[in-house]
């Protein structure tokens, strides 16, 4: 293994366990973490690794500059583009004492995970919008058939107008307010746009 990372460069190595002996709860809630956080996030991370890795010196020094307080480090480590391999190792089954993993905490590391990685919460009420606006003015026009082909009572097709047209405009508004707020959160976190691995020295023509 160490000449494996000496031939290949490797600055990161992660702990990767091959067998999960917690309960059945946090068990399958695990791998429904990793599920969800690779198919949501631009960073991919591997299942079962936990926070205790190797790194160089060119990580740590990365790693020192990022300014965010909330940080998920399995997520941030992977999205700095390092190359990277993982040790696989046996996990024994806990003897004594119980995790300090409470629901409480699994659920607020999730929140940090997903809210700090990807925007589709955001960008979720941008598409919960578009469809909402398409249903009311799907109804709309089944109002208006309904006034022109049948006997519906009076003041009803033009009060579900009104109605539809205000819930569209909100709707619309929050989609692009959740939009911006999105965008502005992750602008908010300074994260560096790319990040140099090596130099080379060109000397002038």
């Amino acid at each position: 293994m160490y000449y494996e990372i000496l031939s290949k460069k490797i600055n990161i190595v992660f702990g990767k366990r091959l067998n999960n002996n917690e309960n059945f709860f946090k068990k399958y809630t695990s791998i429904l973490f990793y599920k969800f956080f690779n198919l949501l996030s631009d960073t991919k991370i591997h299942e079962q690794t936990s926070d205790f890795l190797l790194m160089d010196k060119k990580v740590l020094k990365e790693l020192k500059q990022i300014k965010e307080k909330d940080i998920f480090l399995r997520g941030l480590i992977p999205w700095f583009g390092f190359n990277s391999t993982y040790l696989e190792f046996q996990r024994e089954k806990r003897d004594k004492g119980n995790s300090g993993w409470s629901f409480k905490k699994m659920v607020d590391f999730s929140l940090t995970a997903f809210l700090s990685f990807s925007n589709f919460p955001m960008r979720l009420s941008f598409y919960l919008s578009l469809i909402s606006i398409v249903i009311f003015l799907s109804l709309s026009v089944f109002a208006i058939y309904s006034y022109l082909s049948t006997s519906v009572v009076r003041g009803w097709t033009s009060l579900f107008l009104v109605i539809a047209f205000f819930n569209t405009i909100i709707f619309l508004i929050l989609g692009i307010m959740g939009e911006y707020i999105g965008r502005t959160y992750i602008n908010s976190k300074e994260k560096p746009l790319y990040i140099i691995d090596q130099k080379s020295d060109i000397d002038e023509i």
